[in-house]
């Protein structure tokens, strides 16, 4: 039997790829009253199942890290063996110059594996062995940004040729900043995935747009 992780509300499948969230789930502090980070993610996970996590992960600034570690929290609490490819390397130093991409705050109580390089096509094809040697059934991947796409095409289309069934879960369709060929880099990655989870209706919406078939 399956142990079903609920993070509370109700998800809708819009045909056969995308499945829109719609109440809230995981919180920034854990708790119940907490601010949601995770809006209606409702999914089922064997409690033998042991899920890959791919994203930015703490210590790494901003709000997807810090979701990225709520969520796999919720899957240790919910009886899930996770394990986490974090990146060693966001964004190249031309874009932050004199800015740390990190927050300087305490490790987080589980520790990721810093192996993906968004610029680093041997780290990609590094981070899915990583993953087909700890036995991983599942990948979940952290999507926000185009830029990031190349790297996550790269990791999904390795663990594909392994039989890992791969989702995504996405903060953002479209990028705040216009960015070049945002939408082929988006659609390249999303088309290894089983399951893509849109997190508010304006980025559902944002699928159409961009010719993601519903």
């Amino acid at each position: 039997a399956k142990a079903k992780l609920e993070m509370t509300g109700i998800s809708r499948r819009i045909g056969k790829q995308v499945i829109e969230a719609e109440a809230v789930g995981v919180t920034a502090d854990g708790s119940q009253g907490g601010r949601p980070l995770l809006d209606g993610f409702s999914y089922s996970f064997s409690p033998e199942d042991r899920i890959g996590i791919i994203g930015p992960y703490p210590p790494h600034r901003g709000g997807i890290a810090q979701f990225t570690e709520r969520f796999r929290q919720a899957l240790e609490e919910a009886g899930c063996v996770t394990d986490v490819v974090s990146f060693r390397r966001l964004y190249p130093s031309l874009l932050f110059p004199g800015r740390s991409q990190e927050t300087g705050a305490a490790e987080p109580l589980m520790e990721a594996s810093r192996l993906l390089d968004s610029m680093g096509p041997w780290s990609w094809k590094k981070a899915a062995r990583y993953l087909s040697k700890k036995g991983i059934d599942r990948a979940v991947f952290m999507h926000w940004m185009p830029f990031f796409a190349p790297a996550y095409a790269g990791v999904a289309a390795r663990l594909h040729q392994e039989g890992i069934q791969c989702s995504a879960i996405v903060h953002n369709a479209r990028p705040h900043e216009g960015q070049p060929f945002s939408g082929p880099l988006t659609r390249r990655f999303l088309k290894h995935c089983e399951h893509v989870v849109a997190l508010s209706e304006t980025v559902r919406r944002d699928f159409m747009a961009m010719g993601i078939e519903s």
